[in-house]
C-alpha cells in the first residue's frame, strides 16, 4: 500500500487533487456543450472533415461517440475512480482529435488541446499523489480486507485442497 499512494496529504496531493479537479471539470463542461447543442457540435465536426478520405471518414463516424465519451471520462477523472486508465484513454483520445484539428488547420484548437495533453501527462507521471481520490479509497479498503485474519484463513484453507 505505501508503494502505491502517498500516504499523508501535503501539498502535493492537494495540488493533484486540484489539477484532476479542473481538468474533470473541464472534460464534463465541454462534453455537455456539445451534448447540449449536439446538432451544432456535429455540422462543425463534418464542416472540419469536407475533404475526401479518412478524415472525411474520421469526421463523420466519430462525433456521435466523443461527447460521451467526454463526458463519461471527465466523471471518472472528477471523482478519482480509475484514474490511471481514464487519463491515458484520454490522452490517447487526446491526441487523436489533436492530429484530426491539426490536419483541418485548425491550430488554435490543436495547441489548446495539446496543452489538455500536457496536463493529463502530468497527471499520469505523479499519480503517487492521487490520496484524495475514490480510488486511494478503495484501494485502502482492499489492503484493510487482505490484513483480516479471516482472509488469510480461507487463503490456507483455499491452498490445502
Amino acid at each position: 500500500m505505501k508503494h502505491l499512494y502517498q500516504t499523508q496529504n501535503d501539498q502535493f496531493s492537494v495540488a493533484y487533487f486540484l489539477l484532476r479537479t479542473i481538468l474533470g471539470a473541464y472534460l464534463i463542461y465541454h462534453a455537455s456543450l456539445n451534448l447540449f447543442d449536439f446538432d451544432a457540435f456535429y455540422l462543425d465536426s463534418i464542416n472540419y472533415s469536407n475533404k475526401t478520405g479518412f478524415q472525411s471518414l474520421l469526421g463523420i463516424v466519430s462525433p456521435p461517440f466523443l461527447p460521451f465519451v467526454e463526458l463519461f471520462i471527465g466523471v471518472l477523472i472528477l471523482t478519482g475512480l480509475y484514474t490511471s486508465v481514464c487519463l491515458r484513454w484520454s490522452i490517447i483520445l487526446g491526441i487523436l482529435v489533436t492530429i484530426f484539428l491539426h490536419i483541418s488547420g485548425d491550430y488554435q484548437a490543436a495547441l489548446w488541446h495539446t496543452y489538455l495533453i500536457v496536463a493529463k501527462v502530468i497527471l499520469v507521471s505523479n499519480l503517487y499523489y492521487n490520496r484524495l481520490s475514490v480510488d486511494y479509497y478503495q484501494l485502502w479498503q482492499v489492503y484493510n480486507e487482505t490484513e483480516s485474519e479471516d482472509v488469510e484463513e480461507y487463503i490456507k484453507y483455499e491452498t490445502i485442497e
